[in-house]
Formats: structure tokens, sequence, C-alpha cells
């Protein structure tokens, strides 16, 4: 089983240079820590590369 989404905080987002869509409706996570973060947004088509392998996500911006 893989995680049903792929998030990156706000400050990482900004610090790679990745634009994002702003979703036309906020949604709630649950961290880590066990807190809410509103979802800020959505990055389309991400290039990931683990090892040799390139995978496409969608990446969900969080505030924190």
């Amino acid at each position: 089983m893989g995680a049903q989404i792929s998030v990156c905080t706000k400050l990482l987002a900004i610090k790679l240079g990745l634009k994002w869509i702003k979703l036309t409706e906020t949604t709630n996570m649950v961290t880590i820590n066990g807190q809410r973060s509103p979802t800020l947004g959505i990055v389309e088509n991400v290039q990931l590369k683990i090892m040799d392998v390139l995978v496409t996500i969608n990446l969900y911006i969080s505030l924190s």
C-alpha cells in the first residue's frame, strides 16, 4: 500500500520554486503530530525521481 496523496509544505514548495493551482475547496489534512493543516493548492504532474525512475505525481501544498 502507498500514500493516498503526496503532500509538500508551502515553505518547501516556495524554496523548490513550485507553482501551485489554488483549489476551489480548502480541505484540512491531519499532520503527523495530529494537528489539522489547510490545503492551499496542488501542483499537477510533478516529476519525482526515485533512483533512476521518473514518477509523475500530483503534489498537494499544505500550510504546515
